[in-house]
């Protein structure tokens, strides 16, 4: 499947690691947003990195969001969500329904390690045809 991968830049090693992870099981990763980090990117250029993000949101076919949420995936999840897409949240515990108002999204699926997130990447794909 095409996946769009979001989470805190705050450790790059652990993303580059699950996209790695992720093309391991066979799977495409739309973007990898690691790559820009480290760049001298002026602020008169972060319009275009924000549309570039979402074009690429558009082109997966579900996203993986890793860990605790921060502000920078909110512009991704809202993407992802205003296209119904499914979005597989990969985070230790379940926080109250409270917690997140996108944990309402009928589309989210909820899992803590990397088998289960297996599983439901299979199922979806078996759901849009993509065996």
């Amino acid at each position: 499947m095409k996946i769009y991968v979001s989470m805190s830049s705050a450790d790059l090693d652990q993303a580059r690691e699950n996209m790695k992870k992720l093309t391991d099981l066979g799977h495409e990763v739309v973007l990898d947003w690691t790559k820009s980090f480290g760049e001298d990117v002026p602020v008169s250029a972060w319009p275009s990195k924000v549309l570039e993000d979402v074009d690429k949101v558009s082109e997966a076919e579900v996203m993986v969001l890793f860990g605790e949420p921060t502000r920078g995936c909110y512009v991704e999840l809202g993407a992802a969500i205003s296209s119904r897409m499914p979005v597989i949240w990969m985070t230790p515990g379940k926080p109250g329904c409270e917690a997140y108002f996108f944990l309402h999204y009928p589309g989210l699926y909820q899992v803590d390690n990397w088998d289960s997130l297996s599983v439901v990447l299979g199922f979806l794909s078996v759901v849009y045809g993509h065996l």
